[in-house]
């Protein structure tokens, strides 16, 4: 690594990730509250600079329009491409996570550029192999905070979610945690969501968890009905929103071991709903019951 080295510590659902970096990097709004001094216990995300690339070659299991993962006999490993200027894929940063503990990204020092500011310094890491090394896992998800603890509106994109998630605020004074890609991790407490650098149009960046009280997966509808999903219904559901890397055995193996033990233990419902109070109402009164019940 080069002379200077510049240490910035973010803590996500957590959990400190540690950047060493060649260059300091300006930090962004989405990620200005999850800065931290705490580094115990934290993945460690070294990044070195190069003059020449040198790629390993492996075997191609996953392409995008950003990176491709290929494996080789120590492993997987991402190699990142440019094509906006020759329209041709031009490789130009490599990164692999050596244990539960570190990974390494080197990049071409022409480059740089790529690794400017947190933003797109973390669109090179492998935040969510990072984050389900230590249990927690990524939910598209709107993730408020109420009385009843924290509430998850889930589904695909342009369901309603921040639609439902604004009507809690509107009326129920719910706090907005994130819009977009909430974190899930079990703790001794129980089940957590988290907030996350990532808030989609939401623009909502909060450092903050909360014991999730349910978890809902959205329908449109013309009325309001709500019922509580089957667990082997419920996964199914889940599993859909997580972000999952198909293309690791390993990964898929653990996320669906973890989702399949969230599925027992928090209540999932599937909830065909208006985009009006009435919403509010009919989820508010089944968390009520809910309460009621446990505490009887």
């Amino acid at each position: 690594m080069a002379e200077k080295i510049f240490k910035t510590i973010f803590s996500i659902a957590n959990i400190p990730i540690v950047l060493y970096t060649v260059h300091p990097i300006r930090i962004t709004e989405g990620f200005k509250p999850f800065l931290t001094e705490k580094e115990d216990d934290g993945f460690i995300v070294e990044f070195f600079e190069t003059e020449e690339m040198s790629l390993a070659e492996g075997q191609p299991l996953f392409y995008s329009m950003t990176f491709a993962v290929y494996e080789d006999k120590e492993g997987l490993f991402r190699i990142f491409h440019d094509h906006k200027y020759d329209r041709k894929d031009r490789p130009y940063a490599v990164g692999r996570v050596y244990s539960g503990e570190m990974e390494k990204i080197w990049y071409q020092k022409e480059s740089a550029r790529f690794f400017s500011e947190s933003q797109n310094t973390f669109s090179h890491i492998a935040l969510e192999d990072i984050l389900l090394r230590r249990g927690a896992m990524i939910l598209h998800a709107s993730f408020i905070e109420t009385k009843y603890g924290a509430i998850l509106f889930t589904g695909p994109s342009g369901i309603g979610k921040s639609t439902q998630a604004d009507l809690w605020i509107k009326y129920r004074e719910a706090e907005l945690i994130n819009g977009d890609r909430s974190i899930l991790k079990k703790t001794q407490e129980g089940w957590n969501a988290y907030g996350s650098p990532y808030a989609g149009s939401s623009r909502c960046y909060v450092n903050k968890s909360c014991i999730v009280k349910a978890i809902i997966v959205l329908e449109k509808a013309d009325e309001c009905k709500i019922q509580r999903l089957h667990p082997a219904t419920a996964f199914i559901r889940i599993y859909s929103g997580l972000t999952v890397n198909t293309w690791n055995k390993a990964y898929v193996e653990k996320i669906s071991e973890i989702a399949g033990k969230l599925v027992q233990e928090v209540p999932i419902y599937l909830f065909r709903c208006t985009p009006d109070e009435n919403a509010v109402n009919i989820l508010s009164d089944t968390l009520e019951m809910e309460t009621n019940n446990y505490e009887n």
